[in-house]
């Protein structure tokens, strides 16, 4: 998206075989969802630009559709005209939409990589003081889709920090090589949106070391209203007890114990799903390996 705004300004700005010094686009930030009406998503994303010129440019309009891999996946406009005043930096803001229909069939392309090429088709208009500029553009932006949609729509706060134990059973129901707790992780849905969680699916490691010492899976199907926190009700399985406790206060001290926690969530946002990956670090306040009866 940023490379975008940088490309569309530098054809905006082109007149004839004369070019003029061209407005510097700085940074795109705030991305936020705003919306969902049908299979159509609508989030904003401000764009700061700086105008190193002398002159004031009026920048009307701007309207682009979105393709990936031959198919139309959306759309942008701009929210406002605005100008662009001399040697100063302004805020755009543009109106995006997302067609989820699309987005689900494509997701698996789109998460396997860091970044996927789209090509963004449209027109721009603005007033200079030289003449009036009205172009078609099409370009091909590099975009971060993967970060996108594990970011902007399911960031850091999506999935709390705190694990909150409710029940540890005694490995001697088990047997030494394994045992199970109950606990709770809060999801906060942070957008005026209804979403279903389908699954949720994670194995949990010891912060800093890259083996497995427990596994949970829910297939329980759980709805997660706008703009509001759920508590996510968990079974896990304790691999290796006897392991861990040997592995000294780290686990088996007071205080936190940090864990990091790596799988995927399955929501179904309307009448479509989507697996997101993944990873965050947790805290429990606890000894999660405190036995029931003292032991």
């Amino acid at each position: 998206m940023t490379r975008f705004q940088t490309v569309l300004l530098s054809v905006l700005f082109s007149c004839g075989s004369c070019r003029f010094q061209e407005p510097v686009f700085i940074t795109s930030d705030n991305l936020s969802v705003k919306g969902l009406s049908g299979s159509i998503l609508r989030f904003s994303m401000d764009s700061q630009v700086y105008n190193p010129t002398r002159y004031k440019y009026q920048l009307k309009d701007v309207l682009f559709d979105i393709w990936y891999d031959g198919v139309r996946f959306g759309s942008g406009k701009l929210n406002l005209g605005h100008d662009l005043f001399p040697k100063d930096t302004t805020v755009l803001s543009f109106d995006c939409f997302f067609d989820l229909k699309t987005l689900q069939e494509k997701q698996d392309r789109i998460l396997s990589k860091d970044t996927v090429e789209f090509q963004f088709v449209g027109e721009a208009f603005a007033v200079h003081p030289l003449k009036k500029i009205r172009k078609d553009f099409a370009v091909k932006v590099p975009f971060g889709a993967r970060k996108f949609i594990t970011d902007a729509m399911f960031g850091a706060d999506f999935v709390s920090r705190e694990i909150e134990i409710q029940n540890l059973a005694s490995p001697r129901n088990y047997g030494l090589a394994r045992s199970n707790y109950r606990f709770r992780i809060g999801l906060q849905n942070k957008h005026p949106i209804n979403i279903t969680l389908k699954r949720f699916r994670m194995e949990f490691k010891a912060k800093g070391t890259a083996r497995a010492f427990a596994t949970t899976t829910l297939d329980t199907v759980m709805e997660l209203p706008g703009l509001k926190k759920v508590q996510l009700p968990l079974k896990a399985e304790l691999h290796h007890v006897g392991l861990l406790k040997n592995m000294g206060s780290f686990f088996w001290g007071n205080g936190n114990s940090q864990y990091t926690g790596v799988g995927s969530i399955r929501l179904g946002i309307a009448s479509y799903e989507f697996e997101v990956p993944i990873e965050k670090d947790f805290d429990v306040q606890i000894n999660p390996f405190q036995w029931p009866g003292g032991h």
